[in-house]
């Protein structure tokens, strides 16, 4: 609150989170606080997280980041302050394996292969050191991983049945984990109108792309 009454007054301003609560609790504090409301000189603050419907997000987020979102006018209000989460909403998997011997079995083998795709894009990373090549973060401590707060809705819908039971058995493997990298990295390119070129995306790494777009 101090720095958004001091150093940041009157700036555009995203504050990120990695948990939903997180965010809501921070949103909540700022909003129903009149007074701080009335000293920070009363900005527009907004919310995103997995509640948020699709449409509305690319709504705030048009709101927030007008020449990122690619408007041609200045929106009616637009918004100062936006807490956001980087979880998404919501995860689906289309899979195409030819003959399914036992559904529930490959679609569980799926959700792993999604969970590990969404951990990898959004919050593993290894820190090597590169006199030594030794591994800088090898634990549980500093090598972030997904939690379950972290992990949204998974859908996983199995291709069977007529023109694709006839090719037979094939490999299932964990394929789902190759492509949520480029699915997320795609998402926030379509968000912020820049690429992050590294994975994970933190939102350091987002952060940076962000403002190097001028938005």
């Amino acid at each position: 609150k101090e720095l958004l009454t001091g150093a940041l007054r009157a700036k555009k301003v995203l504050i990120f989170s990695t948990f939903k609560d997180t965010t809501r609790y921070l949103h909540r504090r700022l909003t129903e606080d009149a007074t701080w409301l009335k000293k920070a000189g009363n900005p527009h603050i907004r919310r995103i997280d997995s509640g948020n419907h699709p449409d509305e997000r690319g709504h705030i987020i048009g709101q927030f980041a007008p020449v990122a979102s690619g408007l041609t006018s200045p929106p009616d209000q637009e918004i100062t302050i936006l807490i956001s989460t980087d979880v998404l909403s919501e995860g689906q998997n289309l899979q195409d394996c030819g003959l399914v011997i036992d559904v529930k079995t490959a679609e569980s083998q799926c959700y792993g292969a999604l969970i590990m795709g969404l951990s990898y894009s959004l919050f593993e990373e290894k820190v090597m050191d590169l006199a030594t090549g030794r591994m800088l973060n090898p634990d549980m401590q500093y090598y972030r991983l997904a939690g379950l707060n972290d992990i949204p809705e998974l859908v996983v819908h199995m291709m069977t049945g007529k023109g694709y039971d006839e090719r037979g058995v094939i490999g299932l493997g964990e394929p789902p984990v190759i492509s949520p990298g480029a699915a997320i990295s795609n998402a926030v390119a379509n968000a912020i109108g820049v690429r992050v070129p590294f994975l994970p995306l933190t939102p350091d790494r987002v952060l940076g792309a962000f403002q190097k777009a001028g938005a």
